[in-house]
């Protein structure tokens, strides 16, 4: 039989707390929230219109509104299949003076979806560039690095926190960055709980007209989600003659906003 002594016992207590600081470091660790998680919780916890309804009140001197669109294969959404962007600079371009850019992933070129509709070949606001899915982050951070040192980007999507996941294996915003959510701006300004494809969101708003065939491209997506926004904006728009906003940043007799030239693209069927 071995002899138990003092110092046995203390190298045993010390090894079991030594063993149990690090199994509670580690398991804390997978339980703590990524920059990521928190990211995306605080984007799906905001209010985007009344949000909105600040920054369109604003000068909006330096702020640029850019938006994104992502589409994944349907049957595997980790495999991208092209990525769309539009810029828009309030205070210096007319509402139809959008800069556009649409890239394909060529890894992913020859998925087809099966159920939801995609068309990357049909880009129609400039030219599209095939890009591996290595070449992401630096495609988007070389655009946008060029604008945050200047301006306050606002970047907006349509569901924009799926967007975002979708993105998060290849790249992440800069900071600082203000998110706007058209889909949870539709819910608001449209009094419905449930969400709305970008589609039906155009569809259901006057303002805009545009050809059924641009849709299902992200970059032609991207250039008419920035559409919407500036309709949405628009209706919170107030001035001396027009009825106060109600809780929730809505006007309560909202005008219908009928741009200066609405028919860019005139909607066909």
């Amino acid at each position: 039989m071995g002899v138990v002594t003092i110092e046995s016992i203390w190298s045993l207590g010390f090894l079991a707390l030594l063993t149990w600081t690090l199994a509670y470091f580690l398991i804390g660790t997978c339980l703590l929230p990524t920059g990521w998680d928190k990211l995306l919780e605080l984007i799906k916890g905001e209010d985007d219109n009344k949000k909105l309804a600040r920054i369109w009140r604003e000068s909006r001197e330096g702020v640029v509104f850019a938006s994104i669109v992502v589409h994944a294969w349907d049957l595997d959404h980790r495999k991208i299949t092209d990525i769309g962007i539009s810029i828009w600079w309030p205070r210096t371009s007319s509402e139809l003076d959008m800069s556009c850019h649409h890239w394909q992933i060529e890894e992913n070129k020859v998925l087809q979806n099966t159920k939801v509709p995609n068309e990357p070949d049909t880009f129609a606001f400039g030219a599209t560039r095939v890009i591996s899915e290595a070449e992401i982050a630096a495609c988007l951070d070389d655009l946008f690095g060029s604008l945050v040192t200047l301006n306050r980007i606002i970047l907006v999507g349509h569901d924009v926190h799926s967007i975002l996941k979708l993105l998060r294996k290849y790249w992440k915003p800069p900071r600082p960055t203000t998110f706007l959510d058209t889909q949870k701006i539709w819910q608001v300004q449209n009094q419905k709980a449930e969400s709305t494809t970008l589609a039906k969101a155009l569809d259901m708003t006057s303002a805009i007209g545009y050809n059924t065939y641009l849709l299902n491209n992200a970059g032609n997506d991207a250039r008419l989600t920035l559409h919407l926004l500036q309709a949405q904006g628009h209706t919170l728009v107030k001035d001396e003659h027009e009825a106060p906003l109600d809780s929730r940043g809505v006007i309560v007799s909202p005008q219908s906003y009928k741009p200066a030239s609405s028919n860019f693209c005139r909607e066909t069927h």
